[in-house]
């Protein structure tokens, strides 16, 4: 089975940084329990999607590469989003992270028709 490396890699990626968020969601005192919990579940669906992203490099679909795209875009702005809101202190995007929820579900119930 041959895997694509680029989307292999961002899902690795991906998982790494959900461990990494945990991480800082746990050592990082000056975060209250809401942002903290957001952190924590954020991170969770980082390591979900990055997984995602992985099996998605694998198969051998023509529409395996639009819904890798649609996990991306979530990736990017669920999970992104929220932790730039968290780490500094800036909701000036906050509005956008809906999108990125939606479009990671969407990916996954694609992922399931594929």
């Amino acid at each position: 089975m041959k895997v694509s490396r680029i989307p292999w890699m961002l899902g690795c990626f991906s998982v790494t940084a959900g461990i990494a968020m945990q991480s800082i969601a746990h050592h990082k005192s000056d975060f209250n329990d809401r942002d903290r919990s957001s952190l924590y579940n954020t991170s969770a669906v980082t390591m979900v999607n990055g997984v995602g992203m992985c099996l998605l490099a694998m198969k051998r679909s023509k529409f395996a590469a639009p819904v890798f795209g649609l996990q991306f875009a979530g990736l990017l702005l669920f999970p992104g989003l929220v932790t730039y809101r968290l780490y500094y202190q800036d909701s000036t995007y906050s509005k956008y992270i809906p999108y990125g929820g939606v479009s990671i579900m969407l990916s996954w119930l694609l992922m399931g028709l594929i």
